[in-house]
């Protein structure tokens, strides 16, 4: 019996002798490296604050709220400004959220509602890298191309996920 290989295909490969598919493709694994890092240290916070599994649910809850009421006002938002600033803007706003987070956290002052509300505005926040991701991976690649796009971007941010879930409980762990 011959083994079943996979391999990627001929349009998958060509996406990468695309200089902006390749920087849009890091920078997937990097944003889905850090989103599940927060995602786990984010349950983990608020669970050492408030001892309530509920209350991680709902810390999470929070952060996809705005997901599922902003889709379409993010797409609109992707649709009139320029899609790979509006990505560098949304990198700088997830970034300044949970540097916030972490430094009132290390300094002993981060109270639930300050999980509350900073997860919530890196929801709003996602909801617009995302669209704006979608978007501009068209641009990127083309229409005839975007379905393998979306593939290889798919595998990249699982890979990401994996890594961040990984590493940030490693380093609770440890610290």
């Amino acid at each position: 019996m011959l083994a079943h290989r996979q391999t990627m295909s001929s349009a998958q490969r060509d996406l990468f002798r695309l200089g902006d598919f390749r920087c849009l493709g890091l920078s997937t694994v990097l944003n889905s490296v850090g989103m599940m890092g927060e995602v786990v240290v984010l349950g983990w916070l608020t669970l050492e604050l408030t001892d309530s599994p509920f209350l991680v649910g709902v810390a999470l809850g929070m952060r996809a709220l705005p997901l599922f009421f902003l889709g379409v006002p993010a797409g609109v938002l992707a649709d009139r400004f320029p899609r790979r600033r509006l990505l560098m803007l949304t990198g700088a706003g997830q970034a300044l959220t949970t540097a916030t987070l972490g430094a009132l956290t290390l300094w002993g002052l981060v109270s639930l509602a300050h999980v509350l509300l900073l997860t919530f505005l890196a929801g709003v926040v996602r909801a617009v890298e995302w669209a704006a991701r979608q978007s501009y991976t068209h641009d990127v690649v083309g229409a005839p191309r975007l379905m393998s796009a979306f593939a290889v971007l798919g595998v990249a941010g699982r890979a990401g996920w994996l890594v961040g879930s990984l590493g940030a409980g490693a380093a609770i762990a440890r610290f």
